[in-house]
């Protein structure tokens, strides 16, 4: 080695290929390495800066950092295998995360130029190398002499700085993204370990792990580690425990091998507390990660596993005297190694055992997720103490859904309390049928009253749904308009009057008043008028219901003659056939406009008739039901609960 060319690095392109240039995937992946190299230095702080200009990334440390000699025989000796000198650090006695020597071509997966600046105490080198160079010497089989440079870093203290530039892959990463990605990939930061990391000048810490202030249940393996700090987490006293043992189906001698993990799992309220990075389990090992989600596999079986965090440490899946599990891109693990698969399930084991406990916690919690609606937090303290121990149940089973925020729970927590209600009327009425006057105090007003207040609420969305349809219908050009209303009026005859709510049906006379009708004697000019003729019965009176087209012109006086036939048949039938049944009869004539002739509404009086449009028929619907909701609004709490129940659940 001549001194103009003082560091020297071999290596072949085959190497250079499958552990250097595109083996990390990603920005945070690369920065880990050169994090975890600091680790191994026994450093105690690192400074990693984003030049968004240049662009470039710095990373600075105050490690040991490195002479000549190491420079040439570790730095730049490719698969160095560092525990074999030493398993563990000269001055803070740390476990080695470093293994296969490949983590300093990291570097050159991100960038195509890299600076090392570097000093041990007693002297600074500085050297340069770039992507070309090294590919173009691996080509020839040839040495690669790295440039030295003017070194930027002072002989006293020491430590190193390794500066990344010609990026590759483009630096659009904020700072507080690489934070929460680096506070997720390693344990060991923070005073407890005397290592700490800052970004930017911001330290990475445990809240940079930001589903931490989300953990709605906690379950530890094993006793609750002091590697992360869980006082932010509102779970209180209410954590569970995992089995913290994993078995290997055998030893050396054929005796199962037993080791011990720690972490935990948690769970949020609901699935967009996490983003897709957070909702994983990892895998670390030695104070780093070693495998980025552990859920995957399980996750294709459990919809529960959304709302799932955590992270468990093996820290026996990476001993000193055993093959190293990770893969060369040092962010998985090799999935059939049977230490890892005697993990996995461990794991397994923990999520299904957490599963049913999962479901009774939130239950347990419902009452206090339910009350955070300030609408259902009114209603429910309106009930005496039994009536709560229901409702709580129901807070529980409905809570314990995984659903959206908005219309899907607003709309179950409209139907559920709407049919509490339901059923607590049943309750009252029994009670007003036990009622004894001679006992009465204020209990009847008070049972009177409920029933007023559920039947309100109860017709309120009736009246609702009818506006609905009566909207859709004024949408309606006319021909389509007269067949729709062929078609639906015979089964809601709320359209001709509120009071018709609910039409009877006896299909037995029903057919035998259709049959009646067709032996009427009709003109040829009123079969071409008419388009149908319904017929029902509907609280003790009989509807007949002539629909005519809209374009037909009807004088008055054949309209009376038509409809009296009607009525003369139907009244020959009930007769005849239905002695029993009453003999109020109406009849509706259904027109596109109104009857021609003089003295209309008298005319059709005199036959027990009248006659609405189209038009009419729409328009009078809505002014009617329009009319009770305006004066029913503000009259009712139950009807006003469930509409202050809308903006609470954000519509």
């Amino acid at each position: 080695m001549s001194h103009k060319d003082p560091f020297r690095m071999t290596i072949s392109l085959d190497v250079l290929k499958h552990l250097g240039i595109g083996l990390y995937s990603n920005i945070p992946a690369v920065l880990s390495e050169l994090v975890a190299n600091a680790w191994d230095a026994d450093a105690t702080n690192v400074e990693i800066t984003l030049d968004q200009d240049t662009p470039a990334i710095e990373i600075r440390d105050d490690g040991h950092g490195m002479s000549a000699d190491d420079i040439n025989d570790k730095f730049l000796t490719v698969g160095y295998q560092r525990r074999v000198a030493n398993a563990t650090t000269a001055v803070r006695n740390r476990k080695v995360m470093g293994r296969k020597g490949i983590g300093k071509l990291a570097a050159f997966s991100i960038a195509d130029v890299v600076e090392v600046h570097t000093s041990d105490g007693t002297s600074a080198n500085a050297f340069r190398m770039n992507t070309d160079g090294i590919k173009k010497a691996a080509r020839n089989k040839d040495t690669y002499f790295p440039d030295v440079i003017k070194s930027q870093v002072s002989r006293r203290p020491s430590g190193t700085l390794i500066r990344l530039t010609d990026l590759r892959r483009r630096l659009t990463l904020t700072a507080p993204h690489l934070r929460r990605r680096l506070a997720r990939r390693f344990s060991v930061i923070g005073s407890s370990h005397r290592f700490s990391v800052h970004i930017d000048g911001e330290p990475i810490t445990i809240d940079d792990r930001d589903y931490f202030k989300e953990l709605e249940f906690i379950w530890h393996f094993g006793t609750p580690s002091t590697d992360w700090d869980f006082s932010k987490a509102p779970s209180g006293d209410d954590e569970g425990r995992l089995p913290a043992e994993v078995v290997l189906e055998s030893g050396s001698d054929g005796s199962p091998v037993r080791y011990a993990v720690r972490g935990f799992i948690g769970t949020v309220r609901k699935p967009g507390n996490l983003d897709d990075v957070n909702n994983a389990i990892v895998l670390s090992a030695r104070g780093r990660l070693i495998h980025e989600d552990m859920l995957p596999e399980y996750r294709q079986a459990r919809v529960y596993t959304e709302y799932v965090v955590g992270e468990v440490i093996a820290d026996f899946l990476d001993e000193d005297n055993g093959e190293d599990i990770v893969t060369s891109g040092r962010q998985r693990v090799q999935q059939d190694d049977p230490r890892y698969m005697a993990v996995q399930k461990v794991v397994n084991e923990a999520l299904r055992l957490m599963r049913d406990e999962w479901d009774e916690k939130r239950k347990a919690k419902g009452k206090e997720r339910a009350l955070e609606y300030p609408s259902v937090k009114k209603w429910y303290e309106r009930m005496g103490p039994d009536k709560k121990r229901v409702a709580k149940r129901m807070f529980g089973k409905i809570e314990a859904l995984r659903l959206d925020e908005g219309e899907p729970k607003y709309e179950l927590y409209r139907a559920s309390i709407l049919a509490f209600e339901r059923l607590a009327l049943k309750d009252m009425l029994s009670t007003l049928d036990q009622w004894n006057p001679e006992q009465d105090d204020g209990r009847l007003l008070e049972l009177l009253a409920g029933v007023d207040e559920i039947e309100a609420a109860s017709y309120r969305s009736i009246v609702e749904g009818r506006l609905t349809v009566i909207e859709a219908f004024q949408n309606l050009v006319p021909g389509a308009l007269e067949n729709t209303i062929r078609d639906y009026i015979f089964e809601h005859l709320w359209l001709l009057h509120p009071s018709w709510d609910r039409a009877t049906a006896n299909a037995h006379m029903e057919r035998t008043v259709t049959a009646e009708f067709e032996s009427v004697s009709l003109t040829k000019k009123e079969k071409r008028g008419r388009i149908d003729i319904r017929y029902r019965t509907t609280a003790g009176k009989h509807v007949i219901i002539e629909l005519k087209k809209s374009d037909v012109s009807v004088n008055v006086h054949d309209l009376a003659k038509q409809l009296e036939k009607y009525r003369v048949a139907l009244t020959k039938c009930l007769e005849a056939r239905f002695p029993e049944e009453p003999r109020h009869i109406e009849c509706v004539a259904i027109l596109g406009r109104p009857p021609t002739g003089a003295h209309v509404d008298r005319t059709l009086l005199a036959s027990e008739a009248r006659y609405v449009t189209y038009d009419q028929l729409i328009l009078e619907a809505e002014r009617r039901y329009a009319k009770y909701l305006e004066a029913k609004q503000d009259a009712q709490r139950l009807t006003g609960i469930i509409e202050d129940m809308r903006s609470d659940f954000g519509l």
